[in-house]
Formats: C-alpha cells, structure tokens, sequence
C-alpha cells in the first residue's frame, strides 16, 4: 500500500470517527497526519518521543494494540510492513479538575500547566473502550481487508497489557519467597482483626497488636515503600469496611468512611502517619459498630432506618416504610414509639433536623435551599419542626455555629 493510499484511509477514518490518525515510517518519521495542527499535550508535546514509546509492545501483533499513557490518553497501534499507524489519543470518560490534580501530583508536573493541561483534555475526543476498538478494527479492514473478531483482539490486549519483561509467574514468586523464607502474614491474624470490628471490640487494637506486630504484609508496590505502605492500608481499609458492614453498620455510612479514609491515606507523606492512621480507622469503625449493635432493635426498625439514612433528601413516608418491611402503617408508627420513644413520623423529621444542622453548620447552602435539597414545600413549617427538636431556629442555630468558631 502506498503513502496516497494510506494518506485516504487515514483522512476517512479521521473525518468519520473524530480521532487523529497518524502514519510513521520504519524510521519513526512522522508521514501523515490529521488533523493538521495536531491537539499537543502540553507537558508531553515530543510526538516522535511519545510515538516511539507507543510502539514498543514487548511483543509482535497482528492486531490493532490500545496504549494507554501515564496521562490516560488512549492509542490504537497497528503495525504495517512500512511503518506503523497509530489513531488517538482519545478518553474513554470526560476528565474532572481532581482526576487532572492528581496527575499532576503523581508526575511532579508544576500547577503553571493546569490550565492549559485542563484546556487539553477538554478537546480530546471522548470514545468508549469498546467503540475505539471498532475504530481500531474498521482501520485494520481497510489496510488489510482483513476481517477481525473483536474478542479475540480484546483478550490478545489483555495478554499484552500483562505481559513485560520483568513480570514473573506466582509460582516464581513463591519459589522466591520460600527461599528467603519469606511469608506473607498468617490469615488468622487478618480473621482475628475482621471478627474485632464485626464485634465492635477495639480493644484487640492494644492486646494484640503491641505484642504482635504484623510481618509479612506482601509487598504491593516495588518502586515505593510509601507506595506500598498506602496500597496495604488501601486494602487494610477495604476489608475494614466489609467487616463492619457484616457487623451492621450501614452500608453507604461504611463506604463513606472508607472513601474519607483512602483519601487522607494519599495525602499522608510518612510510613509511620499510616500506621496511626489505620489505627484510628481501625478503631472509628470498631465504635460505630458497637454503637449500632447496642441498640437492640426489631427487625423492621433497623431496615426503616436505614432506608431514612440512605434516602434523607427524598420525600419518606409511613406509608412507603410500611410496605418496604411488609407491616401496617400504623402498627410500624406504634413499634417505634414503643422501641425509640417517639412515632415513626418523629423519627423522620429529627433525622432531616440533624441533616439540616449539618448543612447549616458546615456548607454555604441558604434556608430556602436546605427546605428544598430535604423535600420541605413549606419553609415557615421547616422553621417549626427545626425549633420543635432543636429549641432554636435554624437562624439561631446558624448564629450560634458562627459565634463559637469565632471565639
């Protein structure tokens, strides 16, 4: 196939799916592109650098081959016998300032590019995993006419995506492992830890922990021991999370928890603050659940306050409570009176007051928004209830936050 055959081929694909197509010799000159300019990367605007990295698969393909870059550009290679063809970059989902933050951060990449780093991404065309390999396959037909099955060229991906020159087989490693006697830890201890929490036993923290340190963590990071020790506590965190709903604790609470955790985790910048880190989240959620287990009620409570937890900014009625747990209204407003002390009714409208003092004392949301975000139509009748469990307005209420960070 000559270049003014490749040249059309490129220019169609381009003009009919939006994404650069470019052709480069066997010497990694750059013969064909579009479009003409280019959409540059401004921290990575090297092309023939980034293309010649682009080839490198470790491997011979006869198929379309995605790349993904540090920067989570996407590329589709395919190989001919008088050059290479690559289409891209393209993301498969829209990238948000904090995903762009953290690239930064990961890269060492000075804030005076994010601007034009944002302004970048924004033009890059967004295309689905699935629908780029169409694209990568359409490409391939009309250079070879040559027809493809795309799961065969997905799974051929996969492989290539696990296969380096330094990657070994589990069996080495454990061959590696046994020879240095070297384990990873006992799953009793991980059992002990997990049982702790579903328990709401904290007190395991000091009565094992301090007369046996763990050892044997696996390594999970080879480049980075602060990498390794955050993707330990990452996982340490996750088991935390299951074990406490095991124990109870509400699941959107748990998942919460655990993205607050995992957050403060990578901001931390020393071993020994994620240490003491686990070590409270060890303990919060051991608390939580102890709480929660302390309240020894029915059946039908636990599910209506869980669904009012999960569902505090919809409309909550009796009547939908009752028929999620299968009872009549009115005998579910009795059972709560009879196991909190007050009507389910009640029980609704203090729960929506104490996510009305959250939103007053910690956002910048005004009155009539927070009646509105809670499904309060009426903001005169939101004042009455608020004052009804709170003995102040939400005025007052907001007032008194001010005052007190002030003094």
């Amino acid at each position: 196939m000559n270049l003014d055959e490749l040249e059309y081929i490129s220019r169609i694909v381009f003009e009919s799916c939006k994404i650069p197509v470019t052709f480069l010799d066997t010497n990694g000159e750059i013969k064909i592109k579009f479009p003409t300019p280019f959409i540059e990367n401004p921290i990575n605007s090297n092309k023939k650098e980034l293309f010649s990295q682009l080839l490198y698969t470790g491997v011979t393909s006869d198929f379309p081959v995605i790349r993904t870059t540090n920067y989570l550009e996407n590329y589709l290679v395919i190989t001919i016998e008088t050059g290479s063809i690559i289409a891209g970059p393209c993301l498969y989902n829209r990238m948000s300032e904090d995903v762009i933050s953290g690239i930064m951060n990961d890269y060492k990449i000075s804030y005076i590019y994010k601007n034009e780093l944002i302004s970048y991404y924004q033009e890059l065309p967004i295309m689905n995993s699935l629908k780029f390999m169409h694209t990568g396959l359409l490409l391939y037909y009309l250079i070879f006419r040559k027809k493809l099955d795309i799961g065969e060229v997905l799974h051929q991906n996969a492989i290539i995506e696990n296969t380096n020159e330094d990657s070994r087989s589990v069996e080495s490693h454990m061959t590696v492992n046994r020879q240095n006697i070297s384990f990873h830890h006992d799953p009793s201890f991980e059992n002990l830890f997990l049982q702790a929490i579903k328990e709401g036993r904290k007190e395991i923290l000091t009565q094992y922990v301090a007369l046996n340190p763990p050892e044997g963590m696996g390594v999970l990071s080879k480049k980075s021991q602060l990498r390794n020790e955050k993707n330990l506590a990452i996982c340490g965190i996750a088991l935390y999370t299951r074990a406490a709903i095991d124990g109870g604790l509400q699941p959107e609470l748990a998942y919460t928890m655990s993205d607050l955790y995992i957050q403060k985790v990578e901001e931390l910048s020393a071993v020994s603050d994620i240490n003491g880190l686990m070590g409270k989240a060890f303990i919060e959620f051991c608390d939580r659940v102890q709480k929660r287990k302390q309240l020894q009620y029915s059946k039908p409570v636990w599910v209506c306050q869980d669904y009012i937890f999960n569902h505090i900014y919809e409309k909550i009625t009796i009547a939908d409570l009752a028929e999620i747990v299968y009872l009549n209204p009115a005998y579910l407003s009795r059972l709560f009176k009879k196991e909190l002390g007050m009507p389910l009714n009640d029980y609704i409208q203090r729960e929506k007051v104490e996510e009305a003092k959250k939103l007053l004392k910690d956002s910048t949301h005004t009155l009539p928004e927070i009646c509105s975000l809670l499904n309060f139509n009426d903001q005169s009748y939101f004042i009455k209830i608020f004052k009804k469990f709170t003995g102040v307005t939400p005025k007052q209420f907001k007032n008194g936050q001010t005052k007190a960070i002030h003094e």
